[in-house]
Order: C-alpha cells, then sequence, then structure tokens
C-alpha cells in the first residue's frame, strides 16, 4: 500500500466512528460516485465493528494500490491477537462488506493477526493524482478528530440526504434524456436512411478515386521514363562533355524525376492495395537475412565521413517469420529513407525484438526532426504534408508512409509513430510471427517454398 493515508488504532466505538469519518473524507476527496462513497463508508464500519468485537483492539488503514489502475484500499488487522475470523469462516457483516468492492481479501495465518483489505478502483474524474491532492487529503486526515455518536450520526444524515439528492437529480436528467431519445428516435432513423441511401454513391467516388490513380499514375510513367534516359545519357556525357554547371543542373533532374517516379509507383502501390488486387506472398522470412539486405542496400547511401551513423542491431534469436517478405522489406525500406531525409547528424539504429502476442516488432530510430505533437496524426494520412516543420527540398508529398500502414495491415499488423524534443523519432511496425485469419480475409495468399 502506498502511499498511506492514515493509520488509526481502535481501542472502542469511538475510534470506529473516527476511522468512519475519515473514509468518509477519503472518498470525498477523491470525487467517488455516490453510491461507491456509500459503499465504501459501509463497508468500513462493518468490517472494523466486527473486528473489534472479536479482537478488542483493530488497527485500520487506508491507502492507495496498483500504478495502472490505482485503488483505494482499507486494510483491516486484528491486534495484537489473531482471530477475529471464526474458524466457520467470515461473518455476515465481512461478507455484506465484500459487496461492491473491486477486490476483497482475508487473511488469517496460522500464529498472526487476520486481515482483511478491499479495494476499489479510482474514479477517472482525478487521474493521473496530483501529488498536492494526496498531501491535502493526509493534512485532513490528521486535523480529524474524534466525534460523539450522535454528532457522527447528524454527519451521516446529511451524507445520506446529500446523496438523495444527487441520486434524485441523475434520475432525473435520465427521464430528461429518454424523453428527449424518443422526440430525436424518428430524426435518428431519417439519418440512416439518408446514410443507406449515401452509401453507394460513397462507393462510386471510392472507385473513382481509385481508377483516376491507377491511370494517371500509368499515363505518367511513360513521360518520366523518357526524362530518365535522356537525363542519363546527358550526365554519362553520350553527347559531349559537360560544364561543372551543367552536370550540377542533370543531377538535379536525375533527382528529381526519381522522386518522382517514386510518388508515381506509391500512388499506384494505393491504388492496387484499394482495388483488393494485391496478393500476399507468404513464405519463411529470417530477421537475419533481411537485415543484411537492407544494410547491403542502405550503407552505401551514408557516405565515408558522414556526420550519420547507420546502426543494424544483430537479430540472433529472433524466430523467423511466416509473411510476404517484399512487402516486410517496403515498410523498413519506407521507414529507412524517410529517417535519411530527416536526419543530418546523430544515429539511425534498425532493431525487431519478440513480443508476447507472438509478433515481432521492428523498430527505426532516428535522431533527426522532431515532428510537432499536433501534427503527428498527419504522418500517416495520405498527401498529407508536415508544413509546421521545415523540409528537404526533395520531400515532396509524401505516399509511403500511408502505403506503408496498408501493407502493415495487409500482413495483420499495424505501424506507430513517436516523436520526442531533442531525441527525433520512431516508426515502429509489429508484425505477427504468423499471418492467421486475418491477414486471410485481406488479400489472395500464396504460400512460398
Amino acid at each position: 500500500m502506498l502511499p498511506l493515508f492514515s493509520r488509526i488504532k481502535i481501542h472502542d466505538e469511538s475510534g470506529v466512528i473516527l476511522a468512519r469519518r475519515q473514509a468518509r473524507i477519503i472518498v470525498d476527496r477523491l470525487d467517488f460516485p455516490v453510491s461507491d462513497r456509500l459503499t465504501v463508508v459501509s463497508a468500513v464500519t462493518l468490517v472494523a465493528f466486527e473486528a473489534l468485537r472479536l479482537a478488542g483492539v483493530v488497527v485500520v488503514e487506508f491507502g492507495l494500490d496498483g500504478d495502472d489502475a490505482p485503488c483505494l484500499e482499507v486494510r483491516v488487522i486484528d491486534h495484537p491477537d489473531p482471530g477475529f475470523v471464526p474458524a466457520q469462516g467470515v461473518s455476515r457483516d465481512v461478507e455484506a462488506a465484500r459487496i461492491g468492492m473491486d477486490r476483497f481479501v482475508v487473511a488469517s495465518p496460522d500464529g498472526g493477526p487476520t486481515k482483511v483489505a478491499f479495494f476499489r478502483r479510482l474514479p477517472g474524474s482525478i487521474l493521473p493524482l496530483d501529488d498536492s491532492l494526496i498531501n491535502r487529503v493526509i493534512e485532513e486526515l490528521t486535523a480529524t478528530q474524534p466525534v460523539s455518536p450522535i454528532t457522527e450520526l447528524l454527519d451521516q444524515d446529511r451524507f445520506l440526504l446529500d446523496s438523495l439528492g444527487e441520486r434524485t437529480q441523475q434520475e432525473i436528467e435520465l427521464i430528461r434524456c429518454h424523453s428527449e431519445g424518443e422526440d430525436s428516435s424518428q430524426a435518428i432513423q431519417s439519418l440512416q436512411r439518408e446514410v443507406a441511401e449515401q452509401a453507394g454513391s460513397l462507393q462510386d467516388v471510392s472507385d473513382l478515386k481509385r481508377r483516376f490513380l491507377s491511370r494517371v499514375s500509368h499515363e505518367l510513367r511513360t513521360p518520366l521514363a523518357s526524362i530518365l534516359t535522356l537525363a542519363r545519357l546527358l550526365r554519362d556525357r553520350a553527347d559531349g562533355a559537360l560544364t561543372v554547371e551543367q552536370e550540377r543542373q542533370v543531377s538535379f533532374i536525375l533527382r528529381e524525376a526519381h522522386d518522382l517516379l517514386g510518388l508515381i509507383n506509391d500512388l499506384l502501390d494505393l491504388a492496387r492495395m484499394e482495388s483488393g488486387r494485391e496478393t500476399l506472398q507468404i513464405s519463411e522470412v529470417s530477421v537475419a537475412d533481411l537485415f543484411a539486405a537492407l544494410r547491403e542496400v542502405y550503407r552505401p547511401l551514408v557516405p565515408p565521413g558522414s556526420a550519420v551513423v547507420l546502426v543494424f542491431e544483430d537479430p540472433t534469436g529472433l524466430p523467423p517469420l511466416w509473411t510476404d517478405k517484399a512487402k516486410l522489406t517496403e515498410i523498413l525500406r519506407n521507414f529507412l529513407s524517410h529517417a535519411l531525409k530527416f536526419t543530418e547528424t546523430g544515429e539511425i539504429r534498425v532493431k525487431a525484438a519478440p513480443r508476447s502476442d507472438q509478433s515481432i516488432e521492428f523498430s527505426v530510430i532516428d535522431t533527426g526532426l522532431q515532428i510537432p505533437s499536433e501534427s503527428l496524426g498527419q504522418v500517416f494520412e495520405e498527401f498529407s504534408r508536415l508544413d509546421t516543420i521545415p523540409h528537404p527540398p526533395d520531400l515532396g508529398a509524401a505516399l509511403g508512409l500511408p502505403f506503408v500502414r496498408k501493407l502493415a495491415r495487409a500482413l495483420g499488423g499495424w505501424v506507430g509513430f513517436t516523436s520526442q524534443p531533442g531525441t527525433g523519432s520512431v516508426f515502429t511496425a509489429k508484425i505477427p510471427i504468423h499471418p492467421g485469419d486475418k491477414a486471410e480475409q485481406l488479400g489472395v495468399i500464396s504460400l512460398g517454398p
């Protein structure tokens, strides 16, 4: 239990009343809903009274438990003699306190004190917990003084009346919402009919988009191929020597033409994926072989003496995957190309690690430009350009990353992205070791040798 709000040693009924009062303060300050407040306070009273009756001296502790799903924890411990839980089992009062709790534990070891611990999950309205709130609760509990049973009874009556008023208001609100729901049901049905009528036209628009992407992309490839051929002839000096300036300009033409070709290929890939004609060629894939092939392709792109270091971590010990090797390679190639464009100094690291859900997580980590949090949602969107950060001159409209997301989904996995100020970016793809039913639903699977 941590942190500890309060610890009370109880010798008589006034101590039980003090514990009850502190329980009410805690559930009120921690913003528990009405029903939970009554449940916790009643449970503290029932268990503490029963422990006091059977043991004579009792310790009651209030605190927090758990990090992922924090709970209010209450412990009731008999002291100094064990045994407030009868041999035949817990009493009716202790059993009643179990109702409404997320967890309820009774431990009565031989020769030791009996402990009853019960837990109620904290409401989401106060999460994450603020240290100042915890300190204020502790200070208020420390200042709590014992009161007479009459005073406690009056306070409890007020508490119940407030709770009843709040519950009544909630019921009124539910009745109002129900009435409004009935009034709007016809409008909802009309909207559903409208949506159904538009579904066909939306499908037509989607088909038109795919046909447009496919046709335009094919039409652009032919003149672009001519541009690339002529530029290579000029670069290779097929028609004579070039000046330094001419050679520089030809290199610009080649670079821009290659980028345009990459964009056109991305358009064709997107059209093919959306048309449902994509085929998965499933075969056994070694992560070590995959990294070796990528290292051979991308190491030459980082010239000697460059301020960027490309590192492939050793994937020894990873199991092979049964997946589409070409599509997995395409995912990592896009990640690496993106990292190389954005990273001017530092390191680009490629690694893979097994996960407990029978998948392997591939990560490409760079020390390049940090993408602002308001732009993170655009990274995997089609035809999206991040205008909130400076771009290299050859970045373009970038369809590679949206295509990567579609590839990962086709393989039954997912892609993710994080970016932190001063550290760079991390692109992640989690791919299942076996394709399973999900991949079978997304494409025609052809098993390799």
